[in-house]
């Protein structure tokens, strides 16, 4: 039987994200798959206000911005993720 693999990625919440997470900064395990877009599921799960505006996020892995909605990205035990909000104005 194979051992369960488990991983644990730093979560930053920047800005207006970190007001609507209520927080600015987790530690979540990810079991199953390790992807950007778990990690993602797990948070909008978490906080359902962000999934509201998960349109409008900017999303980094170890301060390199991603496209969270692009391909699918792997994470790694220890990687951190900071999620914050586009801004715009007009």
């Amino acid at each position: 039987m194979a051992a369960e693999r488990k991983i644990t990625v730093e979560v930053e919440y920047l800005g207006f994200a970190a007001g609507l997470a209520g927080k600015k900064e987790e530690q979540l395990t990810l079991e199953d798959e390790y992807s950007l877009q778990a990690l993602l599921q797990s948070v909008f799960n978490r906080c359902p206000q962000l999934s509201g505006v998960s349109g409008g996020l900017i999303v980094a892995v170890n301060k390199r911005v991603v496209q969270p909605d692009g391909e699918t990205r792997s994470l790694d035990d220890g990687d951190r993720v900071s999620v914050g909000l586009k801004i715009s104005g007009g």
